[in-house]
């Protein structure tokens, strides 16, 4: 059975990676795509905070 290495929380800061991925106790573990319940409570969250935040004045927007 192989075994996996531990990585440091210092090289994982470090380090880039090509999917989404976190540190588990000392490994590398990629993380999943998120189900569409998820997408779907994320959408209407962003939906009714941005409704509320326009109602109270609040301006958003990317510097640039």
């Amino acid at each position: 059975m192989a075994t996996a290495q531990l990585v440091s929380i210092d090289e994982y800061l470090r380090s880039t990676f090509e999917v989404d991925t976190e540190y588990v106790e000392g490994r590398i573990v990629s993380r999943p795509m998120p189900q569409k319940d998820y997408r779907k409570l994320q959408t209407w969250l962003v939906r009714n905070l941005y409704t509320v935040a326009h109602h109270l004045g609040c301006r958003h927007g990317s510097e640039g």
